[in-house]
Formats: C-alpha cells, structure tokens, sequence
C-alpha cells in the first residue's frame, strides 16, 4: 500500500503526527467524505474482490468506491498500516421492511483500540461502508458498559451502541428531520466484539452479488457525504439531502434524470455542477460533488436504466411473465368454447333429434353459464 497516496485520496495530505482519537476522526471522515458508497461492479458485468491489493487498485488508483466489504476493509488495512489496534467484527444489518436482522457476516466493520495512554483512549467503532444514516465520526463503546447506551450525537443525529448480553445493538434517531430529543430510535445494526477475519466474509460477499434477495443485487446505487448532506444515484434517481441547520429544515429533493443529463465525456466537475445547481458553495463542496460526479458517470455507464443483469433472475421473471401469459390464453380460450356452446351449439342435419345440443338461445346461455347473470362472465357454473 502507498500510504500517502491513499490518504490524497481522501483529502489529507500527511499521516497524522500520533495515533490519537483525533487522527482517528480526521482518517474516517475523511474517507467518508471522499470515497462512494456504490455497488456499481455488481452491474456491469464484474465482480468484487475482498482481495486487498485489488480493493486498493479500484479505490484508491480508480477512485471508485464499494460497499463494506470493499470500503471497510481497506479502510482497516489503512489504520493497522498506519499502527492503529484494528478488530474487524461481523454486523448483521437489520432490515427496514422486515425488521428481522440479516445473518452473521452480513456487515463488516471495524474496531479500534486507542488504548489508555493514547489520546481520547477506550475502544471505538469505525465503519465507513453503511451509507445513509451511517455516522461520520467513530462511535466510543465505552458507552456500552450501561444496557441502554449513552446518546453520542453527531450533527442532526443521534446514536446509541445498546447491549444485551453479548450482543450489541447500533441505533439512531433524527432521521427524517425529527427533533432528536422526541424521535424513536431506529435499529441498524447488531454485533459482538468477537475477533473474525477477513476470509469470514468471502461467503456473503458472494451472496450479495449473485441473490435476488440482496438489495446489492437488485438495484444500482452510488451514494456519498458531503459537508452539507448527501448526494445519492439510484439508476437515474438524484436524491439530494441537505442537513438542518439554524436558519433551514431538512431538505429532500429527488427527480428522474434524462439521458441528455447525463454526458459521460463531459469533466467530472463540471457534470456534478451543472446537475445539482452549486452555485455559491465553497470549494470543499465542490470537491465532494466532482467525487459525485464520479458516481454518476458510472452509473450512467454501466447502469443506464437500472434494469436487471443478465443473469438468472432475468430468466426467472421472464418465465413467470410466460406463465402467466399461457394462463391468459387458457381463460381466453376457455370463455370463447363457452359462448360458441351458447350461440352456435352443435345439431344435426336430420333425423327426430336434429336439434342436437341446442335447446334455444336463452336455454344455452343457461346451461352454459348458470341461472345468474353475475356469474356469466365466469365459466364455472355450469350445469
């Protein structure tokens, strides 16, 4: 690993002086704040690596982004490289819909020792691979020792760290724009502080990429933070989020994006600031919109209508679209013999019974149909 070119691209310009709680802040947010949170491989036919010299060529040489996997381990690599204590650990992300909690491995993230005669000291929780409402800075999990967890607060948000027994339960309130004090805490994640390795999740890195069950798999997205909110892509979905302040709301604005808006010759910076209308931001909000930019450019590449990959779900919804369409032509079919049998039944040429299966009109239709009319457009009630 280059160190130094690593931490140019995510805006600092030195490795920190002492390995500090404020070096540890400094390294995260900055990460956060400059690399994508994005699942863009998964859709344009490549896969992903937890291979750490391949996490560093796309990250840091292609400055791209990635999901957990990718984004937390090598931001891990990067602090035991600089001499920072790192555990990874094993999250299980809990589901909004369901709110069942996905399986062991689910999530990586890491933890850092600071030690007692290190500044700010303790143990603290990094993760820079969850996206919206992830936290910008490490979370202390000293706070952890009481069942409920003492509220760390990070801008408009709050976050807790709740335990019971040996499990540990991540949760936030805020989102949304609720006033922190009055809002209901929101789980999302769980964990325990057992040590795993990297090869431990080589097995639901694979599930994300290859289930129809998996977000990952399903949708295209390409998220990050600025200093003001966050900037997110899904297909040609621009959700732009703009954080309370003193004097505004929570801001949320979302619209589809034309082909036309999206030029991928076009410089990186100058796409990001056509898109979301920069006027008047400073330069550091430029910077993280041209890392922006970056997303949409591969979105638009490889992703332009966020349509299925050609892969075996494809096949399985377009064989559930066959099915049901046979189905239709079966009732079609069916209804059509029904009404033939009411106006056209079957006689003879001659002889005493050449009125065949015809009893009249008005008889065929009920014999055919039934007694009652509501039922007629349904070929059930046949006599």
């Amino acid at each position: 690993m280059d160190i130094g070119k690593y931490l140019q691209r995510i805006g600092l310009s030195s490795p920190p002086g002492a390995l500090s709680l404020e070096a540890l802040r400094s390294l995260h947010r900055g990460h956060l704040l400059a690399v994508p949170f994005e699942n863009l491989s998964l859709h344009s036919g490549g896969r992903v690596s937890t291979h750490l010299p391949a996490l560093y060529d796309k990250i840091v040489n292609q400055r791209r982004g990635g999901f957990c996997y990718e984004n937390n381990g090598l931001f891990s690599w990067l602090l035991s490289e600089l001499g920072f204590e790192v555990t990874l650990l094993s999250g299980q992300v809990k589901n909004s819909e369901t709110g069942c909690f996905g399986p062991p491995f689910d999530h990586l993230i890491s933890m850092v020792s600071l030690g007692q005669g290190v500044g700010g000291g303790g143990l603290w929780l990094c993760d820079v691979g969850f996206g919206s409402p992830g936290f910008r800075e490490p979370l202390s999990l000293e706070t952890t020792k009481t069942d409920t967890g003492e509220p760390q607060t990070q801008g408009h948000l709050d976050y807790r760290i709740r335990r019971e027994e040996d499990m540990h339960f991540l949760e936030c309130r805020g989102e949304g724009g609720k006033r922190k004090d009055g809002g209901e805490w929101t789980g999302m994640y769980k964990f325990t502080l057992e040590p795993r390795q990297r090869e431990n999740f080589a097995e639901m890195c694979d599930y994300h990429q290859s289930s129809p069950s998996s977000i990952f798999f399903c949708k295209s997205l390409c998220t990050i933070a600025t200093p003001a909110g966050r900037l997110t892509y899904i297909g040609h979905r621009l959700i732009t989020t703009r954080f309370p302040t003193a004097q505004a709301a929570l801001n949320t604005s979302k619209r589809e994006l034309q082909d036309e808006e999206i030029p991928v010759d076009e410089p990186l910076a100058d796409q990001a600031l056509e898109l979301a209308d920069l006027e008047g931001e400073d330069a550091d909000e430029r910077h993280h919109h041209e890392q922006e930019g970056l997303c949409r450019r591969k979105s638009a590449e490889n992703c332009p209508k966020n349509e299925l990959p050609d892969t075996h779900a494809k096949f399985h919804v377009l064989f559930l679209f066959f099915v049901a369409a046979m189905f239709c032509i079966s009732i079609l079919s069916l209804f059509s013999y029904h009404l033939w049998l009411a106006f056209r039944a079957p006689v003879f040429r001659t002889g005493s019974d050449k009125n065949g299966f015809s009893l009249g009109f008005h008889k065929n239709v009920a014999q055919v149909f039934g007694d009652q009319m509501k039922y007629w457009p349904l070929p059930l009630f046949t006599r």
